[in-house]
C-alpha cells in the first residue's frame, strides 16, 4: 500500500549536520540507516544519534519514517550505550 511516501534510502554515518541533511532529503518519506549501530561509534556517534531522536518529535520532520537497520547484536549493544535511545 502507498502512503504517499517516496522512499529515500541514505546511510548515515555522521555529526549533526550531516543527519539533518539526510533528514531533509527524506521529507515525505523513509530514512533508511542501514548497519545504523555504527552511529553510536566515533566522535559524533552520540551527537548523531542525539540529532535522529530529536527529529522524531520535530514538527519540522513530520511524515518522515525513520528505519533503523542492523544485526540484533551489534543493534542491542548501540541503545544500551547511548542515553537517548530507550526501549519500550
Amino acid at each position: 500500500r502507498n502512503f504517499g511516501a517516496q522512499p529515500h534510502w541514505r546511510i548515515c554515518r555522521a555529526d549533526q549536520e550531516k543527519v539533518e541533511e539526510q533528514l531533509d532529503a527524506a521529507k515525505g518519506g523513509v530514512l533508511f540507516i542501514d548497519e545504523a549501530y555504527e552511529l553510536g561509534k566515533g566522535p559524533f556517534g552520540a551527537e548523531a544519534c542525539t540529532s535522529i531522536v530529536a527529529a522524531m518529535t520535530d514538527p519540522k520532520y513530520r511524515g518522515v519514517v525513520i528505519i533503523m537497520a542492523g544485526y540484533p547484536g551489534d543493534m542491542n549493544k548501540m541503545l544500551d550505550s547511548l542515553h537517548s535511545f530507550h526501549r519500550v
